[in-house]
């Protein structure tokens, strides 16, 4: 996974690869590894180079914005996405939003699922995160099973507009 850091108003290229249960962070020639522990759900301890940082963090859709002894780390995503030509298509495919784990699927191929179904519940940095269908809709497949280790972006479930 690709990250963009901003800071100083610099933009910054990071790469992301999940190692067991640590992260490895490239970014330019100097590479990091690190795992982080959620102290509640906006502060966390990163383990980073044998220290432990106190960090807090505030997250939207677009970006997560991480303040750290009063320095501002703002993260945002680049995703290389097609150009989608019908909107529908984004509903009908489920990703995992970040690396984690499938804690429990809501339905199986062939169910018909309502707008705002649990499809997928996802653990990630030891928070679950419910995955739900955009509109009603008919599960086409669903590509994962419980227990399952999923990197960012894996497709979860796809599913197909309601008859």
């Amino acid at each position: 996974m690709e990250l963009k850091v901003s800071f100083n108003n610099k933009d910054y290229p990071v790469e992301v690869e999940q190692t067991g249960d640590n992260y490895r962070y490239k970014i330019g020639d100097a590479i990091f590894d690190a795992d982080f522990q959620l102290i509640n759900k906006n502060e966390l301890i990163i383990h980073l180079d044998n220290k432990n940082i106190k960090a807090e963090f505030v997250r939207d859709k677009e970006k997560t914005v991480i303040y750290i002894d009063g320095e501002r780390y703002e993260f945002k995503e680049e995703k290389e996405q097609k150009k989608r030509t019908d909107e529908e298509t984004q509903e009908n495919i489920i990703k995992a939003p970040m690396p984690g784990l499938i804690i429990k699927i809501g339905a199986q191929k062939g169910n018909t699922v309502k707008k705002g179904d649990i499809l997928i519940i996802l653990e990630a940095m030891k928070m679950q995160h419910e995955l739900r269908s955009k509109a009603n809709m008919v599960v086409k497949e669903v590509f994962v099973k419980e227990g399952d280790q999923v990197d960012a972006f894996a497709t979860l479930v796809e599913l197909s507009p309601a008859g």
